[in-house]
């Protein structure tokens, strides 16, 4: 690894949400992301976590996560604006 500067490191791979809101959202709420990320990540967790209380069945709760969504796209790297388009 550090012939190509990398640094050990762990992959955890994640099947469901479920073990997203068990495992995952705990270890990153006690180890937080800096800056952007972790902007992001509070509305990624917003998303799967009204998706896992099935929010996304009504209109108003899918409506609120295409909300959300679009906040997030909005943090991405592909989300600029060139002039007055």
């Amino acid at each position: 690894y550090e012939r190509y500067g990398w640094y050990p490191h762990v992959k955890y791979k994640v099947t469901s949400t479920r073990e997203m809101e068990e495992i995952l959202f705990p270890f990153l709420d006690s180890n937080p992301l800096q800056a952007k990320k972790a902007k992001s990540y509070v509305l990624f967790k917003e998303i799967v976590l009204s998706y896992r209380r099935k929010e996304h069945l009504t209109d108003a709760g899918f409506n609120k996560i295409l909300k959300t969504r679009d906040q997030l796209r909005a943090l991405g790297k592909k989300a600029r604006t060139y002039g007055n388009r």
